[in-house]
């Protein structure tokens, strides 16, 4: 008389072990694409530079400026962030797309893109766009923005930015 409810309870069993099995593999696609295409974004960012003068190569990727570069990184990164904003590498590109941002000379950008990172979950990566962002608000005189941030690393003390490298740079040793 249970035959019928415990096969119909194996049957839900086995349709939830496929569902989560392929959401499993759906999880671990995302990562593997948000992987490659960070790493693209990080070989644009490290490329290498050339003379002005000097032609470019096709095989090789090269800027004629840092500035270039970084500009051209952004680029990269806020796509991998968009893209692939729910994987971990997708939120190491939004920090990314930051300190290129920096790099660019786009404090606006960097700003933006810094702000979003810090409100991570993940407690490293938004104590490094936090320490980051702090650095932004130091060099462009908003004290009391920097401050309020490295008084929040303080308190985080998280192994990517340690209290001790943010008391340094609070005190501007």
């Amino acid at each position: 008389e249970h035959r019928k409810a415990i096969i119909m309870g194996i049957v839900a069993l086995g349709v939830l072990a496929i569902a989560m099995g392929a959401a499993m593999l759906y999880i671990n696609s995302r990562d593997e694409k948000a992987s490659v295409a960070l790493g693209d974004a990080m070989r644009t960012y490290t490329a290498q530079l050339r003379d002005p003068a000097a032609p470019a190569s096709p095989e090789i990727k090269t800027f004629t400026s840092a500035k270039e570069r970084a500009q051209a990184a952004v680029k990269d990164f806020n796509n991998v962030a968009t893209e692939y904003s729910s994987t971990r590498n997708g939120k190491f590109a939004r920090y990314m797309a930051g300190v290129a941002d920096v790099e660019a000379g786009d404090l606006k950008g960097a700003e933006q893109n810094l702000s979003e990172a810090s409100s991570f979950r993940d407690r490293d990566l938004s104590a490094l766009a936090k320490f980051a962002l702090a650095s932004i608000y130091r060099d462009s005189q908003r004290d009391q923005d920097a401050i309020r941030l490295y008084q929040e690393l303080i308190e985080i003390n998280s192994v990517a930015v340690p209290k001790s490298r943010s008391d340094e740079r609070r005190v501007g040793k």
